[in-house]
């Protein structure tokens, strides 16, 4: 809505003025009113209209004087003038005056609407002009912004600088700070911001808060560039000497820890920098950053809420870790299905990390060795690697996002007992697949007489004792015993039928000896196998 006030020292003025249109229905709201010009000025200082309709005659300070003095003050304000005078040059005196309209003594309603009509029409369109230079000038900040993300990104990817006039017209635009001498990248990671449950508005927040505080602390030394790369980091360029400071060193570790300190402090987390060795040139600005980077990485090993110097890990790079000797270990517990033994294995792998403060090059060897040893025991034991795992494990993911190596040793834990699982419900299947062949090879061969453990499991193609111990495990009984019930079963069916003599049904289910298959009918039965024979 528009606001207008209305300033007449005549009440029954204003009244009619109040009454006479539908302010609302036209696109206005009466903020205020006064009765002369003083009281006006008051009154417009403090609602701000956007329309003031006011006689021209009136104490202390006329309508002509109140234009003038408010148009100055509040250049974007329409004023129309009332007056009791229809003089052409009065009322042009009152237009110079920065008055847009006029209406006369007393007022007419279909003027007083057309005059209203028009002004609305005018205040919109002013408002969508200005607005749309607004959106002009924020589009110009976003696409210079923009840019410069793009340009920082180019001189850390590696892409060479254009050397010519243009190339040095883009480093003044984009980092005009950015001196071609000595310089060296920053890498700010929030610890924890690679965590589930984290909205994506959240992270956003949290990186521009955490650049603000960064940008603030290194704006004293006014040798800086800050943007963010494609890992959702903060990423800043500094020069290692300030020119506008008599050369003097930047003192880029201390402005970090200060800067650590506040992030602490007001965002209630942490964060950890990686900081690159200076350089000279802006060509050597991308391998500053992969040093940086690499130092971040190290995190894992050394732990969150701490500056990591690259220097500091190159001199650690001529320590040796622990000799890669434990896949056979590995695989023998994994085959042995001994969860304890693998959790306490992996313990101490990466706890030597931890001990030794080894560096991520290492732990990648480690990882790599760790990784082998699942796929090689997965594939001897036709485990898929999907029943597993959702997704392919990849070591360098895992080394850039997971925030520490507890986290990863939890993992590989995770991924061993699965895979010791699979193996377990593997062997049990397969298992029970085995009995049940055995089994059907001795319902379908029982009558041959020659059938024994050794002949069943050398057309199973199994090891004899291993069989039998597969078979007493998973049945409950032996293979003999299985074979000797199922016989019996038969006989005792036969018998039941009353048309073969007893030496004859012996014979049918595998026995040479009659005697031998009376005892062992007996056994099974209770009762002899000539009297079973009599009760039929």
């Amino acid at each position: 809505m528009i606001k207008v006030i209305l300033v007449d020292d005549e009440y029954l003025v204003r009244v009619r003025l109040k009454s006479c249109v539908d302010w609302n229905k036209l696109g206005y709201e009466i903020a205020g009113e006064a009765v002369n010009g003083e009281d006006a000025l008051g009154l417009v200082e403090e609602v701000r209209p956007n329309l003031a309709i006011i006689d021209i005659n009136m104490p202390f300070i006329n309508g002509l004087e109140f234009a003038k003095i408010a148009r100055e003050k509040y250049p974007e304000m329409k004023i129309v003038i009332l007056t009791g005078y229809s003089s052409f040059e009065y009322a042009r005196t009152a237009l110079q005056a920065g008055v847009v309209n006029y209406l006369l003594k007393p007022v007419i309603r279909d003027e007083l609407e057309k005059i209203l009509c028009d002004v609305n029409e005018q205040i919109t369109q002013e408002l969508q002009l200005k607005e749309n230079i607004e959106n002009l000038k924020l589009n110009s900040r976003e696409r210079i912004t923009l840019l410069k993300q793009r340009y920082i990104q180019a001189l850390l990817e590696g892409i060479q600088p254009d050397n010519s006039s243009e190339g040095a017209e883009k480093l003044q635009l984009f980092c005009p700070r950015l001196k071609n001498a000595k310089l060296a990248v920053i890498v700010v990671g929030i610890d924890g911001l690679a965590a589930d449950g984290i909205f994506e508005n959240d992270r956003e927040l949290w990186l521009f808060a955490v650049s603000n505080i960064f940008g603030e602390i290194f704006e004293s030394e006014n040798c800086f560039e800050i943007s963010f790369d494609q890992n959702n980091r903060i990423v800043i360029i500094v020069n290692s000497f300030n020119s506008e400071k008599n050369n003097s060193r930047v003192d880029y570790i201390t402005l970090c820890e200060t800067a650590q300190k506040l992030v602490k402090e007001f965002l209630k987390f942490t964060v950890t920098v990686g900081i690159g060795k200076p350089y000279e040139g802006l060509e050597k600005i991308s391998l500053s950053y992969k040093e940086a980077q690499t130092a971040l990485k190290n995190k894992l090993v050394l732990g969150n809420d701490r500056i990591i110097e690259y220097e500091a890990i190159e001199a650690q790079k001529g320590i040796p870790a622990e000799p890669l000797n434990f896949r056979q270990n590995m695989l023998i517990n994994l085959r042995l299905g001994n969860i304890s033994s693998i959790t306490e294995e992996l313990h101490k792998i990466f706890n030597t990390f931890i001990a030794r403060k080894l560096t991520v090059e290492s732990l990648y060897m480690v990882l790599s060795e760790l990784l082998l040893t699942i796929t090689t025991f997965a594939g001897e034991n036709e485990i898929n690697m999907s029943e597993i795992t959702e997704q392919d494990i990849n070591i360098s993911e895992m080394i850039n996002y997971k925030e520490s190596i507890n986290e990863i040793e939890d993992f590989f834990i995770d991924i061993f007992v699965r895979l010791v699982k699979a193996h377990s419900n593997k062997r049990y299947m397969g298992h029970t697949r085995i009995v049940d062949k055995v089994k059907a090879y001795i319902d379908k061969n029982y009558s041959n007489s020659d059938l024994s453990l050794e002949n069943i499991a050398s057309n199973m193609s199994i090891n004899a004792s291993h069989l039998s111990n597969i078979f007493k495990k998973e049945a409950g009984l032996s293979v003999i015993e299985y074979l000797t019930e199922c016989r019996m079963k038969n006989a005792k069916e036969l018998i039941d039928r009353g048309n073969k003599k007893l030496f004859e049904i012996a014979e049918l289910v595998g026995f040479n000896d009659p005697y031998y298959f009376s005892k062992c009918f007996k056994k099974y039965t209770g009762v002899s196998a000539s009297k079973y024979f009599k009760t039929k």
